[in-house]
């Protein structure tokens, strides 16, 4: 009887310690399969929508219709991912750069990249690398660098000088960003992408990205999401899934990023849509650039586990071959440091790509939405003069704006008088010739013309333009701006909101006085997110990637970009509220 005792303790301890070997091992399968299932179903979802059969016609069509408008993200990530004829696809490409100025630094890096990743010999490459890094930032310094790694070089600037000036830029909590004092998860990935090829031979990269990949692993949420702008959103779980890549890190089984036994990837699969698909927010709808995003860090991801290099060592990239324009041919066509992206960008930025993307459970105000810019590039701006109004209280519409507009009353009286004479007419024609009925329509006519006068109906804008804000708990105010003078070049008023006093109560967030201020102004805006995720899209008509990839509505209390969502802000007295529109995340705004 002991010795079948021993022997069953001794067979449950050797069950015991093959569990604890082999689970690991079929819990990284399991996640592996599932990462491929989901690049597959996205495959899927894009041949759908495109009515192709096959990934070489999907790039044959819709990709290369539109070259530049997001499909330079799928194309760089099937080039990393198997074999396909690009040619057409680098045709169309190049016919783009040459009849469109493409005036954003990191948009132009962006697309040399894009070139080389399809073995493209194209001296825009050589152009770009000698003009456009460290023209705009950090994000034109990451761009160029992975240009560099790839085995390039700039006559303008060194591969040493590039990473130095990366490092430069991070802040205090280990994250780096475009703006503020405050680390961003989007930004933060995408330098760690550019740096990690130096990480065990630079001591001082080495130093950077461990405190950003504690960053980075305390950024994230228990469900597995990270946020950006405070807005949660698969963007940024992307980023952080190649960042981790980049550096040989398996972000699926390392315990840094798992909470409370969710992934990376679990995160990202909470914002799949039926379809395979993907959305910028929770409960949202599809986003092309959420949806890219994905996909390409999915690719990354399978790349290391296929012991490949990392995302942004190209495959195909063709250095030896670079063409070299001749002095007669070379055209500058970079720009200044505070260069504007021109329209027709498309695509949450690949800033980020995050959004900064985002899409989308819209509401305006006369219907109201929400916004922040998220992501690849996530880059952000600064303010430009303001008018003051500050001992103001209401928000006056723009005369400009503003048509003169024939009172309901008239109309409702005209229309009475009009039905009065046909009843009248009608009667007459069937011959009612009675005096009293012609009296009664009169009297019933008047009184209705009375009642129209005496009752105040108003629309729901007349409603909104004339409500008076009615805060009996206000504990002070604060002033709030919105404005795109970042677009002066681009539209006559840029003023949106003058400078204006609010009063708050106590709670109030930045957001309530966002919508309190633009609904009561009639003033458009459409948010998505719901509660304290609300992310501003739109104001005005004027959308974030409206003016390029990197353009959106970023929002400042006392001159800071705080960094949680605008609807999680709470106010204080004498807070000074700015949301601007910035065309290159924020660089313009400095």
């Amino acid at each position: 009887m002991k010795n079948n005792l021993k022997k069953f303790i001794a067979f449950v301890f050797i069950a015991v310690l093959l569990c604890l070997n082999i689970m690991p091992v079929m819990a990284e399968e399991t996640t592996v399969d599932n990462s491929q299932e989901v690049v597959d179903g996205i495959v899927a979802f894009n041949l759908e929508k495109s009515k192709t059969t096959n990934i070489n016609e999907w790039i044959n069509s819709e990709l290369v219709a539109n070259p530049a408008g997001g499909g330079e993200w799928y194309v760089l990530a099937l080039s990393q991912n198997g074999k396909y004829n690009f040619s057409s696809y680098e045709s169309a490409l190049k016919q783009y750069l040459k009849n469109n100025k493409v005036s954003s630094a990191s948009s132009r890096l962006k697309f040399a990249l894009t070139l080389s990743a399809i073995g493209s010999t194209d001296s825009y490459i050589y152009t770009v690398l000698n003009e456009a890094i460290g023209k705009q930032g950090i994000m034109s310094y990451v761009y160029g660098l992975h240009l560099i790694n790839n085995g390039y070089t700039s006559q303008q600037i060194t591969k040493a000088e590039i990473i130095n000036k990366i490092l430069s830029f991070q802040l205090d909590d280990g994250g780096f960003a475009i703006y503020g004092a405050y680390g961003d998860v989007d930004v933060t990935s995408m330098t760690v992408q550019a740096v990690a090829e130096y990480y065990k031979t630079n001591t001082n990269v080495k130093t950077a990205v461990d405190k950003a990949v504690e960053f980075l692993s305390k950024s994230q949420n228990d469900d597995g999401t990270f946020n950006s702008y405070g807005v949660k959103n698969p963007e940024s779980g992307a980023q952080v899934l190649v960042a981790l890549s980049s550096l040989n890190i398996n972000p699926l089984t390392d315990d840094r990023f798992i909470k409370n036994n969710a992934t990376i990837l679990d995160g990202i699969k909470i914002f799949m849509l039926q379809n395979k698909s993907f959305s910028h927010t929770l409960g949202g709808e599809y986003s092309s650039n959420a949806t890219t995003q994905v996909f390409y860090s999915l690719v990354a991801l399978n790349r290391i586990k296929q012991n490949k290099s990392a995302f942004y060592i190209l495959d195909n990239c063709n250095v030896k071959g670079l063409e070299i324009p001749t002095s007669s041919t070379v055209t500058s066509s970079s720009s200044s440091n505070n260069e504007n992206i021109q329209v027709g960008i498309a695509n949450n930025s690949v800033a980020n790509e995050n959004t900064l993307n985002s899409e989308k459970s819209t509401t305006t105000s006369s219907v109201v939405n929400s916004s922040a810019v998220n992501s690849e590039n996530n880059e952000t701006t600064s303010n430009n003069s303001i008018n003051s109004q500050l001992n103001s209280n209401e928000i006056k519409s723009d005369d400009k704006n503003t048509e003169p507009k024939i009172s309901y009353k008239i109309i409702i009286t005209i229309v009475i008088l009009v039905l009065a004479a046909i009843t009248c007419v009608l009667m007459f024609v069937f011959k009612r010739k009675e005096p009293k009925h012609y009296l009664l329509v009169v009297v019933i006519a008047a009184l209705l013309i009375a009642l129209t006068f005496i009752l105040n109906i108003q629309s729901v804008d007349e409603f909104q333009n004339s409500a008076k804000i009615n805060k009996p708990n206000a504990i002070g105010s604060v002033t709030i701006t919105v404005n795109c003078n970042t677009l002066k070049n681009e539209l006559d008023n840029t003023e949106i909101l003058p400078q204006t006093k609010w009063p708050i109560e106590k709670g109030d967030t930045a957001y309530d006085v966002l919508f309190e201020a633009l609904t009561t102004n009639k003033i458009h805006f459409e948010t998505s997110g719901l509660s304290d995720n609300i992310y501003v899209e739109g104001i005005n008509n004027i959308y974030e990637f409206s003016y390029g990839e990197l353009s959106g509505w970023l929002y400042f209390v006392n001159g800071e970009t705080p960094p949680m969502s605008i609807s999680k802000y709470e106010l204080a007295p004498n807070d000074k509220i700015e949301v601007l529109y910035t065309t290159s995340m924020g660089e313009d705004l400095k």
